[in-house]
């Protein structure tokens, strides 16, 4: 009998520690979740991608200047890379209590890359008013050429006539008799070299007005150009602190669970392959050495598309696709 009751004892301390122990680890299940998980990979129970991961919004600074929609739009998006290399749906998004928290980050990293956009906008504004005016500057030298080649021409009639009307002036004053016709032809002469005087003096005068036109306009290209060149140095400098590695964005498996950060981006296709990387690490995929993948340890490619591979990890790790 007493056997029986110890047994019994026995047996109801140990569910008791067992219900205690459930307790813990339902009360701590976001924390112990991902050593489960590894647990149950390790001794073969589960295998990657076997299941689907899913990932809830969590922290979503608003200094990133985009709606939860949109974000969530991009994401679904880097997430049907993976579903659609697999063939199946390996991640999707749940409205909560996802196995991966996606967090909005703002920090240095996007304010840098905040102010590398504007400074490019910047330059793209002020390069293209530029080449505006560099085109009207060389409309305006061009028109200089054609207006000097046409004053010249008017100074050699100007000194042709002149030279006539004073060869003609010289004459009848030395000889004195010249008839009412021949003196009304003189006046005619020096009529003609008035107004060849006025063109000359009308040209010049439309000439310097351009030329200082040009030359205000060749200091206002010097200056822009000066000021584009400071600029260009400081969009190089601002851009050299955003970095080209995958640190836009980080996978964290630990004690307190699973996450994505997502710290910086330049646009939306850089933020699709930020997110379709760190969907791959919470799959378990490593970098590939292809640098246009979007699983290369560098986030250098502009493609928005797995690559090869980017696939072939994929089926390293998930070996049920084989």
């Amino acid at each position: 009998m007493e056997n029986s009751l110890g047994k019994v004892k026995t047996t109801l301390f140990a569910l008791l520690v067992v219900a205690v122990l459930g307790g813990i680890v339902y009360y701590n299940r976001g924390s112990y979740s991902y050593a489960i998980k590894n647990v149950l990979v390790n001794v073969g129970i589960t295998k990657p991608c076997g299941s689907t991961l899913t990932y809830s919004i969590g922290r979503f600074d608003s200094g990133f200047n985009i709606s939860q929609t949109q974000f969530l739009a991009v994401a679904d998006r880097a997430a049907q890379l993976w579903n659609t290399a697999a063939g199946k749906t390996v991640l999707a998004y749940a409205d909560s209590g996802g196995e991966v928290t996606v967090n909005l980050e703002y920090d240095a990293r996007q304010r840098a890359t905040d102010k590398v956009n504007t400074i490019g906008n910047s330059i793209d504004d002020r390069t293209a008013t530029y080449h505006n005016i560099q085109a009207s500057y060389k409309s305006m030298t061009a028109s200089y050429q054609a207006q000097k080649a046409q004053l010249i021409k008017l100074q050699v009639t100007y000194n042709n006539d002149l030279a006539s009307y004073q060869s003609q002036a010289n004459y009848w004053t030395a000889h004195g008799r010249a008839t009412p016709a021949q003196m009304a032809s003189l006046e005619k002469q020096r009529e003609t070299v008035n107004a060849d005087a006025a063109a000359v003096n009308q040209a010049e005068q439309t000439l310097n007005t351009l030329v200082a036109e040009i030359n205000g306009t060749a200091a206002q290209l010097n200056g822009m150009a000066s000021d584009i060149n400071q600029q260009v140095a400081t969009y190089n400098t601002v851009s050299s602190t955003t970095g080209r590695e995958f640190d836009e964005g980080e996978y964290i498996s630990d004690k307190t669970g699973e996450r994505i950060n997502v710290y910086q981006y330049a646009d939306e296709n850089k933020l699709l392959r930020v997110m379709a990387h760190e969907f791959g690490h919470a799959l378990g995929l490593d970098h590939v050495s292809d640098p246009q993948a979007i699983m290369y340890m560098v986030n250098a490619g502009d493609g928005t598309s797995l690559t090869a591979a980017d696939v072939a990890e994929l089926k390293r790790v998930c070996t049920s696709l084989k």
